[in-house]
């Protein structure tokens, strides 16, 4: 869909345009839906929560991470790499390539239209972009929150393709020359040549033109804006800050995978002795004869420090009011 270039108008200046269920939760506090895990670390058990398997979920956040920190930073670098070359090529013209002045505020004499009319044909002949003007007054869009709106539904209304730059010149009434008001509406496939750099710069001269050269009409303004940047449209350029910020992106997101790396095997480490207990069985802990490691009795036959063998420990039967092993 068509987009805005940028405006301007008397006094405010050149604008640039627009370019362009519950989840795993772990806690060391229990909450609704959550399980009791004791996972051991640096020789003693350590109550965590989980509303999920702790050994698997170790295991898919690290891959979530990674997922992510390279979808994150690989997307921020395709667009600083995108952003950072400039290589045009000039549109085909397999559309309606009529370039069109309507002059419905009466700013142009014919003299004026026929020059404007030269300069958006070399523009053409250069980009491929079929370029044209508009002047319209004030109480025609008045039915719009703006001009960009107004400029907008003209393009969408005028053309089929998104091969056009619509400029749009407003004034407030045939008796008013000092206050005005302009918009650009450009087509998408219009944005490889017309990029911020360039709408900026058209914007800023026309701007300029209206505001300060009195010896301008604002035929002559357009036209002189569209002689002055028509060179500049195709030019091939890097912009250096753009890669540089696209090589730190790529750097900063194979260090943030290399982290989850390091950092989730070690989490994934740390969960692997876990084990699921009830509230009474967290109390109920023993130290290794070999190793001296806590471990929870009843859940182990093996130290889960150490690997040494622990004491068998026989079933618990109720007699008589007595507990006995």
């Amino acid at each position: 869909m068509p987009h805005s270039s940028g405006g301007g108008s008397h006094g405010g200046g050149f604008h640039g345009g627009s370019h362009g269920g519950s989840g795993t939760r772990m806690s060391r506090s229990y909450f609704a839906g959550a399980t009791r895990y004791i996972y051991y670390w640096h020789g003693v058990p350590n109550e965590i929560f989980s509303n999920t398997d702790l050994k698997k979920n170790a295991a898919s956040t690290r891959v979530a991470m990674t997922f992510f920190a390279v979808m994150f930073m690989g997307m921020i670098t395709l667009v600083f790499m995108l952003e950072a070359f400039h290589y045009p090529n000039k549109l085909e013209t397999d559309y309606d390539t009529a370039i069109y002045i309507s002059d419905h505020a009466n700013v142009m004499t014919v003299e004026e239209e026929g020059r404007l009319m030269e300069s958006l044909i070399r523009f053409q002949d250069e980009t491929g972009i079929t370029p044209s003007v508009c002047t319209v007054y004030d109480y025609d869009w008045s039915d719009k929150s703006n001009l960009e709106d107004y400029a907008y539904d003209l393009y969408v209304e005028r053309f089929r393709d998104e091969k056009h730059w619509l400029i749009v010149y407003s004034v407030p009434d045939e008796s008013s020359s000092e206050d005005w008001s302009w918009e650009g509406m450009q087509g998408d496939d219009t944005d490889p040549i017309l990029g911020d750099r360039e709408t900026k710069m058209f914007g800023r001269e026309l701007t300029d033109l209206l505001e300060n050269n009195r010896d301008l009409s604002p035929a002559g303004a357009i036209a002189r804006t569209f002689d002055d940047t028509t060179p500049e449209m195709m030019r091939q350029y890097t912009i250096w800050g753009f890669v540089i910020a696209g090589c730190v992106a790529a750097a900063a997101g194979a260090a943030a995978v290399v982290l989850i790396q390091i950092f989730g095997r070690k989490s994934a480490r740390k969960y692997e002795t876990a084990i699921t207990v009830e509230r009474n069985e967290v109390l109920k802990q023993q130290n290794c004869d070999y190793c001296g490691g806590i471990y929870v009795e009843g859940h182990h036959t093996t130290c889960p420090h150490c690997g040494a063998q622990l004491p068998f420990l026989a079933p618990v039967f109720e007699q008589d009011g007595d507990s006995k092993r």
